[in-house]
């Protein structure tokens, strides 16, 4: 749900931004502050690159985040009128996507574009999520990199103490969401016993949570269809379950109709267990999400290649729509058996390979960041890249249950 500087300073609830609160800030002479900015129009899209925006993107983005908001005239930085912000297409869209990534070091993830209508004048927001990679730095007349800085409503440059400082939070923060990621994994494991099973772990939390509200207990249900839906499309389920070895889908294991609630979170238990499958999900607050099953004394390619796409339909589905949402995520193998795990190498029909893959003691978790405000087929593709880097330590060098695009389309 969309939060901005702009409903907090009109007092309103989180929810798109309206031509209501336009006029309600016009009205009101609501000014400039350091996480919000008022601009008339947008600039030629052939001009984007080269004009203050770009700068006034950065310099939210190293302050917290904030809104620049088109179609809104100012006198001493105060909201005093509205005009036409401008036409704000795919294409133009696009571009200032393009140049959120390329002019700007490091890039700024996750930006929001809303576009509001009505009976008056077209307005624009560009909301910019409070970054977890500041400084970003842009190029500065002509030849050197500078971080810009909002001090109120004005944008200045950091000096070389304000660098250090916002090096030394990025590296802090990083740290701890290491930290974070790891506890999360660890609890998630807690709940299996290694020794008799191979067990999959899959733990994922949004580098910046855009919100922390409570889901309704129901809802966790929708949530667990809707990607059961998107990971069986990845997979093709309705043709792969009439085969040889049909697909175990860890959501198929878990009950989201009874979820328990806990510290901040809902957790979905496993249902009755199915030919000895077992499964857990949790989902917190915060949008962090966690996925833990037992796959069994052997495991298959399929299983591990269905786990993740499981997992990741799953995160990408809890993040929704919330703007600036990259992902880390973290995904293990755990066994504490006598023997080495063993992982046949399944084809596209279903059918074991000829020899199975060893991988001996250890199996070195996938850590990876996952944007999921990316099209569908962008993600699709990390969600096929993480999945290889998982069996790719079994020494199987192809995918067989994730299908390769073009995708079917989705029923």
């Amino acid at each position: 749900m969309l939060f901005t500087s702009l409903h907090r300073y009109l007092g309103e609830a989180p929810g798109p931004i309206t031509e209501q609160m336009i006029d309600d800030a016009v009205s009101q002479g609501l000014p400039e502050t350091g996480d919000l900015d008022w601009k008339s129009a947008l600039p030629p899209e052939a001009r984007f690159a080269q004009s203050d925006i770009v700068k006034d993107m950065a310099a939210m983005a190293n302050s917290g985040g904030g809104s620049i908001v088109f179609g809104v005239e100012e006198t001493n930085k105060r909201a005093v009128g509205r005009q036409e912000a401008g036409e704000l297409n795919e294409g133009y869209e696009r571009t200032l996507r393009r140049v959120a990534y390329t002019a700007i070091t490091p890039p700024i993830r996750g930006i929001h574009v809303e576009r509001i209508t009505g009976d008056g004048p077209r307005a624009i927001a560009v909301v910019i999520p409070d970054s977890p990679d500041a400084p970003h730095l842009v190029y500065r007349d002509g030849h050197s990199f500078s971080a810009p800085l909002r001090n109120d409503s004005d944008t200045e440059w950091m000096r070389e103490r304000d660098l250090e400082a916002a090096y030394r939070t990025r590296f802090s923060a990083t740290a701890d969401a290491a930290e974070v990621l790891g506890t999360m994994y660890a609890e998630c494991l807690r709940a299996y016993d290694p020794s008799k099973a191979i067990v999959l772990i899959g733990v994922a939390r949004p580098r910046h949570s855009p919100s922390k509200t409570r889901r309704p207990r129901n809802a966790i249900a929708g949530l667990r269809d809707e990607a059961w839906k998107r990971s069986a499309h990845w997979t093709n389920f309705d043709l792969r379950r009439s085969l040889s070895k049909p697909l175990n889908h860890p959501l198929d294991a878990v009950d989201p109709y009874a979820p328990r609630t806990g510290l901040r979170r809902w957790t979905a238990l496993a249902a009755d267990a199915v030919g000895g499958i077992s499964a857990h999900t949790t989902v917190h607050d915060d949008g962090s999400v966690s996925l833990g099953w037992v796959g069994g004394a052997i495991i298959t390619s399929d299983d591990i290649e269905v786990f993740v796409g499981d997992f990741l339909s799953l995160v990408r589905e809890v993040a929704g729509s919330d703007a600036g949402t990259d992902v880390e995520i973290q995904i293990g193998l755990e066994w504490s058996g006598p023997a080495d795990v063993i992982c046949h190498e399944m084809d596209s029909n279903g059918r074991s390979r000829a020899a199975p893959s060893l991988f001996g003691r250890t199996f070195t978790r996938v850590h990876a960041t996952v944007s999921t405000q990316d099209a569908e087929e962008r993600y699709y593709e990390d969600v096929r890249t993480i999945a290889l880097d998982c069996v790719n330590q079994f020494g199987i060098r192809g995918l067989s249950a994730l299908m390769e695009p073009p995708l079917p389309p989705r029923r």
